[in-house]
């Protein structure tokens, strides 16, 4: 009788290790894919659609004057037809702050529409054009509210709710962003 032998290459322990190893394969796979996500959404605030220049998502900049730390701006646009032109321009800029004497009373409150770039927009419906900068002077009781040049804009107090209205409204096609700025009401 011929005697035959079984030899075997591999430990039986290999089988158990490439067990191992493929779960912790598994288990770095689960972790990239959950980290993924996280990171996607946090790199993903400005894209560039066909090189015509960021287009924001939800995220948003906020400028927060000096006298008050919670301010609430809302532009609104209006439609200017005629046979010839017809545009969107900026209605009105409506600011909810802190008028009391703890907050903005006495003291100036400048609204500016900016490019993407951040220049100031330009008013072009004035000969030459000029900056469209808002500056609001806020009474020192806080009960009252006026533009500090009554040629560009003119402003209205109710309720701790300031609607600034342009004298000479700029087109909005270009107004991405404003910046609110606090300073003391000039003497």
């Amino acid at each position: 009788m011929a005697r035959r032998t079984l030899v075997l290459d591999q430990p039986v322990e290999s089988v158990e290790v490439t067990k191992k190893k493929s779960r912790k394969g598994i288990y770095i796979g689960i972790a990239i894919l959950a980290i993924v996500p996280v990171v996607g959404s946090t790199f993903a605030s400005l894209i560039n659609i066909n090189s015509t220049g960021p287009i924001e998502f939800g995220q948003g900049y906020k400028v927060v004057a000096a006298c008050d730390s919670s301010i609430k701006l809302t532009p609104a646009a209006s439609f200017l037809g005629s046979a010839t032109t017809a545009q969107w321009s900026l209605a009105t800029v409506k600011l909810e702050l802190d008028t009391t004497t703890e907050g903005c009373a006495g003291k100036t409150v400048t609204v500016i529409p900016r490019d993407v770039n951040g220049s100031i927009i330009k008013d072009s419906s004035v000969d030459g054009g000029v900056d469209s900068i808002y500056a609001v002077n806020i009474a020192a009781d806080g009960s009252s509210a006026s533009c500090a040049s009554s040629s560009i804009c003119s402003a209205d107090l109710t309720d701790g709710v300031i609607t600034i209205t342009p004298s000479a409204s700029p087109s909005t096609d270009n107004i991405v962003m404003f910046t609110v700025e606090s300073s003391e009401t000039p003497s």
